[in-house]
């Protein structure tokens, strides 16, 4: 029987070893260790711990924290670039590190992610094999539910000297998959927040003062470029609140819907306010049509993703905003530069404020999608260079003003110009106008000459120059003999052709600018002679004769001969009497010479 026993039990002691050798192989296994663990240090609090995890892909989301427990160590990997930075990806991710108190360490810890937009956080601790911690917070769970009441995930942690434990984090999301975890304590968090939180409140104070100003000034003024930017503020100013918690932790904490869902909205406002406001601040549409026409597709674009942000899945509109977003800056920067080159000086500050956003936009939206590490400068990017944009862009607004108002009095000065030039031509129009008016006024319909209103006029003015220079004034009064008898024979007609006749010799027997020749009624005509006397007068009464009967009128196949009667008086007026007295004068002398036998002339005489 002894025998039995011992031949059964060196039989089993092998199964035993072996079943031993099993259970100790997968408690191993269970919480193997990952790699050194990380000790935390109290000196220089914060710093980064999330590149030394370790990592574990979960593409159903169907791993628990046990599952996840009993995995192999091959399955875990290391973080290639020192950072957890997958981009927008769709599957769950784990990660585990074991981290020790130092030997002078602190017992209480603040474990800080510092990516707000996540939308599932788990974070388990497990001490001794066992799960000892479970928090689970993100972005799509109320926001009261956190275990610290902070925009970034914030976890506690005790560690006592040289313990250990290990830690797993879950992270599931729609948004870019990153755990920038580090490490603190309560009291360096307060001093770190300070210096951020400070930064963040100037950045958004900025912002509310541009959105303040712009808006005043785009009532005043009534410019829909102000309206634009004022639209292309408040989205950029909106994203920023949204990607950094404070949204979520000051506006909308009771709702993972809209935090959800601004982020997208946000970006997508901010391509549509940025083409718009390019099409309207640079006038695209006068340097380049087919530039117009993409910022107005892009426009429209944008329109409609802010509508569809409210439908759409977040992973799935937020591709489309961001790649809309990066197309919209790099075409706002392509369209600047070239209406800067076509001479629009506001499109300088306009150029310059889109290549700090575009550097900042590109660094962004490169860090989301996971293509290049995220750090401070590409986390931040995009916030300091929106900053320098929005304060660039507000100078070129200012400028554009200047511009504006200048062109606008340089455009008043060319109309004033045009006008007083106008009205110039116009007043010259208006005086030859005038001027041929009066002419046809004083002119007699038949002969050409000038008529007995004009003759009042003349006179009085030639005799008061008389008078002030103390000179000779003559008249000549003359008429056609027997003119009465001349029409009845050969009619009106030819009657008036010869009185037409009669003023065309008249007014070739006088060569000065001053001596006119006046149809003074019927068939009567006077010549006045500025600045002649007696005898001068006489000299142009004699020619006239001699042409007369040298030129005999034209009648039929015939001719007749006209002849006319003339009576000349000359005078140096005086004060006391008038204008009409030369012509009085001149009548009488015409009717001497009628009575001395017509075809002649005669002077007056004064009375004895």
């Amino acid at each position: 029987m002894f025998c039995i026993t011992r031949v059964m039990i060196n039989r089993a002691l092998p199964v035993l070893a072996l079943l031993l050798a099993v259970c100790w192989a997968s408690a191993v296994n269970a919480d193997a260790s990952p790699s050194d663990p990380i000790v935390l240090e109290a000196d220089s609090l914060p710093y980064s711990i999330g590149g030394d995890f370790q990592y574990l892909v979960d593409p159903g989301s169907e791993l628990d924290i046990d599952s996840v427990r009993a995995t192999r160590n091959e399955d875990w990997r290391p973080l290639s670039d020192g950072a957890a930075n997958f981009g927008f990806a769709r599957e769950t991710y784990w990660f585990r590190a074991d981290l020790r108190g130092g030997s002078e360490a602190r017992e209480s810890w603040l474990l800080e992610l510092g990516y707000p937009l996540l939308d599932y956080v788990d974070l388990f601790v497990v001490r001794q094999g066992e799960v000892t911690t479970h928090y689970a917070t993100g972005d799509q769970l109320p926001f009261d539910q956190r275990p610290f009441p902070h925009r970034n995930f914030l976890f506690p942690l005790s560690l006592a000297d040289n313990e250990s434990a290990r830690v797993y984090v879950r992270v599931e999301s729609s948004s870019a998959v990153q755990m920038p975890l580090s490490v603190t304590s309560h009291e360096a968090l307060v001093q770190s927040e300070q210096t951020r939180l400070t930064a963040h409140a100037m950045y958004f104070g900025i912002v509310a003062v541009m959105v303040l100003y712009n808006l005043f000034i785009m009532m005043s003024i009534r410019d829909r470029a102000y309206l634009a930017y004022v639209v292309f503020v408040l989205s950029i100013g909106g994203f920023q609140l949204s990607l950094h918690g404070f949204g979520y932790q000051f506006v909308w904490p009771q709702s993972p819907w809209l935090q959800d869902t601004l982020t997208g909205t946000l970006i997508a406002t901010a391509s549509l306010s940025a083409a718009w406001f390019a099409l309207v601040f640079l006038g695209v549409e006068q340097y380049s049509r087919n530039l117009s026409r993409i910022l107005r597709a892009i426009v429209v674009l944008g329109a409609a993703l802010t509508l569809l942000s409210f439908f759409i899945p977040y992973g799935q509109i937020i591709r489309m905003a961001a790649g809309l977003a990066f197309v919209c800056a790099l075409l706002a920067q392509v369209t600047g530069l070239y209406i800067w080159y076509h001479g629009y000086k506001p499109a300088a500050h306009y150029s310059i404020a889109f290549a700090a956003v575009l550097l900042g936009t590109a660094l962004m939206v490169l860090n989301k999608f996971g293509m290049i590490p995220r750090n401070a400068v590409t986390e931040n990017g995009q916030q300091i260079g929106s900053l320098l944009q929005l304060v660039l862009l507000s100078l070129a607004l200012a400028y554009r003003i200047k511009v504006l108002r200048d062109e606008n009095e340089q455009a008043q000065l060319e109309a004033t110009t045009r006008l007083e030039q106008r009205v110039q031509e116009r007043t010259i129009e208006l005086e030859e106008a005038n001027s041929q008016l009066q002419q046809l006024s004083s002119l007699d319909p038949l002969t050409g000459t000038y008529n007995r209103r004009y003759l009042d006029d003349y006179l009085r003015a030639e005799w008061n120059r008389a008078l002030r220079g103390r000179y000779s004034i003559s008249v000549i009064m003359l008429d056609i003999d027997h003119f009465k008898l001349f029409n009845d024979n050969y009619g009106h007609a030819v009657g008036d052709e010869a009185l037409r006749f009669l003023a065309r010799h008249l007014l070739g027997c006088i060569y000065r600018t001053p001596d006119v020749v006046v149809r003074y009624g019927g068939e009567e005509f006077v010549v006045v002679l500025p600045s002649t006397n007696a005898r001068g007068a006489e000299t142009i009464a004699r020619r006239i004769r001699k042409t007369l009967s040298r030129h005999p009128f034209p009648v039929g196949r015939s001719t007749e001969q006209l002849r006319v009667s003339q009576g000349i008086a000359a005078m140096v007026p005086s004060p006391d009497e008038a204008p009409d007295n030369l012509l009085l004068r001149a009548d009488e002398a015409l009717y001497e010479a009628k009575d001395a036998g017509r075809d002649c002339f005669r002077h007056y005489r004064v009375p004895q």
